[in-house]
């Protein structure tokens, strides 16, 4: 029998793919926060020797707990993540899921071992059927997880020489396909690749994210694809849509601020409107952002000053 398809408010699956030092830590941690306020609580599954805990209380990131793992058979990702949902967390970072699959311990490592055990040696055919469950498992876990899931995942790399404006060439290391099982894609709704502090969406289930390219992505990408998450209808930005600036809309979209980056760039889009308000208009306007302000502990002078320096409101 068929019925009506309803649109439900569901959790985050984003995976973030790239080379060396593209950041990819720190914008799982940056969209972990972003999404679930600063009072959430952000679970992380470290591989990369615990490099997370470098981040730890920055702006934008805050506090967080880690797991540190040392090997990586597919079952001790299981374990963390079960326990990371049995302590309430709202947010799951994996970084990096790579390691699941060619770690110590491996999903490569457990058909490798499979197939060289001293004379009960499985067949290739029966040894990858031993990995895909075992592989399979985790990603039933990270499926199963109440909450949001970001994945880090390695790229594989190559150079490649590129000129400088004064026409010297160097070397620039570049991220091509995700280290992990062919087809990892398909498990979340959120892919991009990062490449040189520039985020590129190679796939979304969001439409308003799609295709988008961002340099040094922040909070402000995870609005709107909260948003998305919740069930709204594409909405530009903190500000409400560009089609409705009635003084409601403003007021709506001030009291979903979350984060001072929402705040600021709610001042950079609407600097222009708010002398031309009525008083009545004005004054329903200032409580708001006054409140808005106290809630991401911004003073409203320094918030007041990012209105007067708003592109829009100059012009």
């Amino acid at each position: 029998m068929y019925e009506a398809a309803i649109r439900e408010a569901l959790p985050g699956r984003i995976a973030l793919c790239g080379p060396p030092g593209s950041g990819k830590t720190f914008t799982a941690l940056t969209f972990a926060r972003a999404l679930i306020g600063p009072a959430g609580r952000i679970a992380v599954i470290d591989t990369e020797q615990g490099s997370a805990a470098k981040y730890a209380g920055l702006e934008g990131i805050g506090a967080f707990e880690a797991c540190v793992l040392g090997q990586f058979h597919p079952a001790h990702f299981v374990q963390a993540i079960e326990e990371a949902e049995a302590a309430g967390h709202d947010a799951l970072v994996i970084d990096s899921l790579s390691h699941a699959w060619m770690g110590r311990g491996g999903v490569l490592d457990l058909v490798d071992a499979a197939r060289a055990m001293d004379g009960k040696g499985l067949s290739r055919r029966d040894a990858w059927r031993l990995g895909s469950r075992h592989h399979e498992r985790l990603l039933d876990a990270i499926r199963d997880f109440s909450g949001h899931v970001i994945v880090t995942l390695r790229a594989k790399v190559e150079y490649v020489l590129e000129e400088s404006r004064t026409g010297r060439k160097f070397p620039r290391c570049v991220g091509k396909a995700p280290i992990q099982r062919e087809g990892i894609e398909y498990e979340f709704d959120l892919v991009a690749r990062l490449d040189n502090a520039r985020l590129f969406v190679t796939k979304s289930r969001a439409p308003t994210l799609h295709a988008r390219v961002v340099d040094r992505p922040d909070a402000l990408l995870m609005r709107e694809y909260s948003d998305w998450l919740c069930g709204h209808l594409p909405d530009t930005s903190a500000g409400g849509s560009p089609a409705d600036d009635s003084t409601e809309a403003l007021v709506a979209s001030l009291r979903r601020v979350k984060l001072k980056d929402d705040l600021r760039h709610w001042c950079h889009k609407h600097g222009r409107e708010l002398p031309l308000r009525d008083e009545s208009s004005k004054k329903a306007l200032r409580r708001a952002f006054a409140d808005a302000c106290a809630r991401v502990d911004v003073r409203t002078a320094v918030a007041s000053k990012w209105l007067e320096l708003s592109p829009s409101r100059a012009a």
